[in-house]
């Protein structure tokens, strides 16, 4: 999207004249880590306790390839 003859105070700018596609790129990845460390903290969460359940069989659940698929 681009503006044609638009002002921004200097206050209100962030970064450079001409940056802002730049600004908003660095806080989407800024975004996308913070959500994969949390993806990876709950997963890591889950795995801990999905190897604690075991199957009618006594085998561990983690084994059992349909829970694993999931």
């Amino acid at each position: 999207m681009f503006f044609t003859d638009v002002r921004v105070p200097d206050s209100q700018r962030l970064g450079g004249v001409g940056e802002g596609w730049k600004v908003s790129l660095t806080t989407l990845m800024n975004e996308r880590l913070s959500a994969g460390r949390t993806l990876d903290a709950d997963m890591v969460e889950f795995i801990a306790m999905i190897k604690t359940f075991t199957m009618e069989d006594g085998s561990p659940a983690i084994k059992n390839a349909d829970v694993r698929g999931k």
